[in-house]
């Protein structure tokens, strides 16, 4: 299993990290789960599911990185 890391960031932003299971050497970082390779892109998604988080996927923004992940609230405060 690789070293993953979800981070929340100021204002809901995520962050993806991850070193590559078959190359330590190798760590991918990105701000959009839809870039993440296919098994590590489960991991983070039951992440997301046991924080409880509700996402917004791909929100368009005016600077860098222009295309990112958002919290917007956890599942039990939107009941």
């Amino acid at each position: 299993m690789a070293d993953e890391v979800l981070t929340k960031l100021r204002g809901g932003m995520l962050h993806y990290r991850y070193v590559r299971d078959d190359d330590v050497a190798t760590v991918i970082e990105s701000h959009l789960l839809a870039e993440i390779a296919a098994p590590y892109r489960q991991r983070f998604r039951d992440e997301i599911a046991e924080q409880n988080w509700i996402v917004e996927y791909g929100r368009k923004l005016a600077d860098a990185p222009f295309t990112a992940d958002f919290v917007i609230c956890t599942a039990d405060a939107a009941i």
